[in-house]
């Protein structure tokens, strides 16, 4: 084949959030184009493989407090307990805070890359290059202290990460008997 494309689309819903944001729909697409399967790559005794590739997709996080599966199930909701009130005698407080806008965590991921493979595959490798945002990061944002507490977790601001990865495998001795095999792995991230 000379070409292939992929999307998928998720609609996924959790009991961490209020009704108004408990489901999120998240998708992909990717492309590829094997380009030594090209008429015009028909000479090129060199190339052994050859392919560009391409995605874009969304993926969602509901993990507020990064506690794993049962962590921050009732932050849409206040919750009251018994305490220590006015010269400590036992009063209702409030022990947490609602935040009924908190929505799911999207990481939005683009990446383009090239595989490629010389001389009967001896010398082979990957290039990617990449940029993953994260939108509505769960943070903990400052409140006023009149309620008990001076913050709550709140979707707040957004995260990007750039970088180029570099895999590269290159065959030394290829025989028979013995394969001496030198790899390299390079990246470069930006934030």
């Amino acid at each position: 084949t000379r070409y292939g494309v992929e999307a998928t689309v998720r609609r996924d819903a959790s009991f961490r959030f209020a009704n108004s944001n408990r489901w999120g729909t998240f998708y992909s697409v990717s492309a590829r184009w094997n380009i030594s399967n090209e008429k015009f790559m028909e000479n090129a005794t060199a190339v052994s493989d050859l392919k560009l590739r391409g995605s874009y997709g969304t993926a969602g996080n509901q993990d507020i407090l990064g506690s794993g599966l049962f962590g921050g199930a009732s932050l849409f909701r206040d919750l009251y307990a018994v305490g220590g009130g006015y010269n400590n005698n036992p009063s209702l407080v409030i022990s947490n805070i609602a935040n009924p806008n908190l929505k799911w965590e999207t990481v939005e991921q683009a990446n383009i890359g090239v595989d490629f493979e010389f001389w009967q595959s001896r010398l082979r490798g990957t290039v990617d290059v990449y940029q993953k945002t994260t939108k509505d990061l769960y943070q903990s944002q400052p409140i006023s202290a009149i309620y008990g507490t001076s913050s709550i977790f709140a979707n707040v601001g957004s995260m990007r990460n750039r970088g180029v990865e570099l895999l590269l495998a290159g065959d030394v001795v290829r025989n028979d008997n013995f394969k001496l095999t030198i790899n390299v792995n390079g990246s470069y991230n930006k934030n």
